[in-house]
């Protein structure tokens, strides 16, 4: 289980979305309040918890005791062993450590391709998509239309279950399909 507990709105639900689009396997709880992350932590036991500065601080005595992984949002790098996530960081940068930090907690889902029912065209359609082209440029890529393009982007929303490009990119890195040095 992961815990988000953020007291900004837009942070929390950001990192929320960018985990659930990476076809996460693990229940994960949400908050802004120290109160509630303090009783989800004693009971429910999350192996991961994200943290902010502001309830960190509120935390401490919480976190001596607690045997999962913790990971404190930051704005800039800092030294040392401990996993942080740096939320002003390059998107590439960003994605590695939530993967990194994924892995800390037991390996992500990794279903074959054929599990997921995507075709070969779709699995191509995925990848450029992870990688940032516009339904043009990878239409161009693949000599199909454009409308081609959107179907397929389509089918596999509708087949992952995953709305979003960073989704998509999270699951394509998630699943081997591109590379990190890639993006």
């Amino acid at each position: 289980m992961i815990l988000i507990a953020i007291s900004h709105f837009v942070l929390r639900r950001g990192l929320e979305a960018v985990l659930r689009g990476g076809n996460l396997q693990q229940k994960m709880r949400s908050t802004s309040s120290v109160s509630k992350a303090m009783d989800i932590i004693r009971n429910d036991k999350p192996k991961l918890v994200y943290v902010d500065k502001k309830i960190g601080n509120q935390l401490k005595d919480v976190q001596s005791k607690y045997s999962g992984v913790w990971v404190p949002l930051v704005e800039e790098d800092k030294e040392g062993s401990e996993p942080f996530l740096n939320w002003k960081a390059p998107k590439a940068l960003v994605l590695n450590a939530l993967e990194q930090q994924l892995l800390l907690v037991g390996k992500p889902n990794k279903h074959k391709d054929t599990d997921r029912g995507l075709s070969d065209r779709e699995m191509d359609v995925l990848r450029d998509v992870a990688l940032g082209k516009t339904n043009k440029e990878i239409a161009d890529d693949l000599f199909i239309s454009s409308h081609t393009v959107i179907t397929h982007r389509k089918n596999i929303t509708r087949k992952l279950g995953i709305k979003t490009v960073s989704g998509l990119t999270v699951y394509a890195i998630l699943n081997k399909i591109i590379q990190m040095e890639e993006i």
